[in-house]
């Protein structure tokens, strides 16, 4: 009751500028398939008021992973908000995401950016703070562990007279190593030793958890890289990036390629098509392709 007041009361200062101000709006739905029957789907929303703009999003997505014993399917989820502001110099926000691939991996993270923009150039830098949580089901066991990240991103980007522009972006996370997986690997070690009969499918959870499994190294990346174009071609855009990620666990490597065309349907209404590739040290090689449809309700 005592939250619900607090909220009443803040719409209620806050009904005369939201009634003064110039509102804009946008939703978007993505739906993407690979060769290796994973599937996305992803629902946005964004709301503009003057130089504000709040949004949420919700991502649901199965990768395949290559594995000791073949391959696996897993099921990820991401759920966020964002609030952000750009003026004509200087711009902000905050994030949240949290991100459950269901069987191995919990994470919540916190962010906030900074960007000083003068003439073409753009600079921003970011600062992340993350809390991990790690579960391991092993026969009638439950191996559970928890550890920290912080990133610091920074990036720039270029833009031409003719509104195309170049960008570029690098982020680093550094993990409490003294906490890294240091509790399920002790754990699997006692086990190794007074379970003789499991040992097998302990020497797989060693196996996994040590990175080879990419449900933890997917999330776990160490240095993260990626640069890109954005080029106009009439009303539509044509958009190439490339993403280069580290994993923090075992150092492996994986990597996408993907080209974006945006389509203006008309005033309110867009459509992007776009195709990639990936493929990474333990990731199984995916060639991808979506369809987005925007819609943007004008202030």
């Amino acid at each position: 009751m005592h939250y619900r007041r607090l909220l009443t009361a803040a719409l209620l200062l806050l009904a005369p500028a939201l009634y003064a101000a110039e509102l804009g709006g946008h939703l978007s739905a993505t739906l993407e398939a690979d060769n290796n029957r994973g599937k996305a789907r992803d629902l946005a929303t964004d709301l503009l008021i003057d130089d504000w703009m709040l949004g949420v999003y919700l991502t649901q997505r199965d990768v395949t992973y290559e594995e000791r014993n073949g391959t696996t399917q897993v099921n990820t989820q991401n759920t966020g908000a964002h609030l952000s502001y750009q003026g004509e110099i200087w711009g902000g926000g905050l994030a949240y995401n949290h991100y459950d691939d269901g069987e191995l991996v919990l994470t919540r993270e916190w962010s906030a950016k900074a960007s000083w923009r003068h003439g073409p150039l753009k600079l921003s830098v970011n600062a992340r703070q993350r809390q991990h949580d790690l579960a391991l089901t092993l026969s009638d066991t439950a191996l559970r562990d928890a550890f920290d990240s912080t990133g610091l991103g920074l990036g720039v980007r270029w833009a031409f007279d003719n509104s195309a522009s170049l960008y570029s972006n690098y982020i680093h996370y550094d993990y409490s190593k003294d906490q890294l997986l240091e509790d399920t690997l002790r754990q699997l070690r006692w086990l190794y030793i007074f379970r003789p009969d499991d040992r097998r499918r302990i020497l797989t959870a060693l196996f996994n958890i040590r990175g080879a499994n990419a449900q933890v190294r997917g999330n776990l990346i160490a240095n993260g890289y990626s640069a890109g174009l954005d080029y106009p071609v009439g009303e539509h855009w044509l958009s190439l990036n490339y993403t280069l990620n580290e994993a923090e666990v075992d150092g492996s490597l994986s990597e996408s390629a993907s080209v974006y065309w945006s389509h203006n349907l008309s005033p309110d209404w867009g459509l992007d098509v776009y195709f990639g590739q990936a493929r990474g040290d333990q990731l199984a090689d995916s060639t991808y392709a979506g369809l987005t449809l925007h819609w943007f309700i004008a202030p």
